[in-house]
């Protein structure tokens, strides 16, 4: 499963206690993010609201625009990514997946 913006959800809940099965963040890229990182066209942004990429658990309320650019949806996801952080959910960078068991 890569480290995008769902995962970190699934990543929390499982850290959290809230469910209860083995798991591995498996990320192909440097970072987390995944298309938000990918993506780097000039200009590069949401075409959903703001708030649909806002957590419950960490709302964020100071969104610059309407539909924010990559940067910033990815700075929020770092922030999340850093202040809700577990060993359990710390993601591989850079790897592969070619088989599973």
């Amino acid at each position: 499963m890569g480290a995008g913006v769902c995962l970190c959800v699934i990543a929390l809940g499982v850290a959290f206690g809230h469910l209860v099965i083995p798991y591995t963040i498996v990320e192909k890229n440097a970072e987390l993010g995944c298309t938000w990182w990918v993506n780097r066209c000039p200009g590069c942004g949401v075409d959903t609201p703001n708030h649909s990429y806002s957590y419950s658990f960490r709302p964020r309320n100071d969104w610059t625009r309407y539909f924010c650019h990559r940067e910033q949806l990815l700075d929020y996801l770092k922030k999340v990514a850093v202040s809700t952080a577990s060993p359990a959910s710390t993601p591989r960078y850079p790897a592969d997946v070619v088989a599973l068991e």
